[in-house]
């Protein structure tokens, strides 16, 4: 059956019950459809006036702005968001270089501690050599006054008399 869009509502054609010739013919082919025809394209028919017409294009430019509303609301939305996420980017770049810097920073003291370390170990070595080389010296000392005590006593007595007997 035929039916009439009419402020967003399909409405059965008033002429869908009748059953005149006029109403149910097709236009041959190569024919113009009839002006009733183009008419009722339109909405337009004997019993509703062009007026219904103009309500429904002016609802179906209703429905259509409300639409174009809404996705400009997305698309606002969405620039927001965006705005956000780039902000929250920038934010992570920003840190991120920090982080190399304190990165690049504590590898650099990593490597001078690793060289201080060793001239420390160095230096331990060094100390422990000249500890032992100065051990090795005082024992030399003590070995040399014993023995230099030793010589003087053996000329004391040599000479006559002991030490501390003057």
């Amino acid at each position: 059956g035929r039916e009439v869009l009419v402020r967003g509502a399909l409405l059965p054609h008033p002429a869908a019950g009748r059953q005149d010739n006029e109403s149910t013919q097709k236009p041959a082919s190569g024919d113009q459809p009839s002006t009733a025809t183009n008419a009722f394209a339109f909405g337009l028919t004997a019993d509703r006036p062009p007026m219904f017409a103009f309500d429904n294009s002016e609802a179906l430019n209703r429905q259509r702005e409300g639409e174009i509303a809404s996705l400009r609301r997305q698309i606002a939305e969405l620039q927001n968001t965006t705005a956000v996420l780039e902000e929250e980017l920038l934010q992570a770049t920003t840190k991120s270089e920090g982080l190399e810097t304190e990165l690049t920073e504590a590898l650099t003291a990593l490597d001078e501690l690793r060289d201080v370390e060793v001239r420390h170990e160095t230096a331990l070595e060094i100390i422990g050599e000249k500890d032992t080389r100065i051990d090795e010296l005082m024992m030399d000392i003590m070995e040399m006054r014993t023995a230099f005590r030793e010589q003087v006593e053996t000329l004391m007595r040599q000479q006559g008399g002991a030490p501390g007997h003057s």
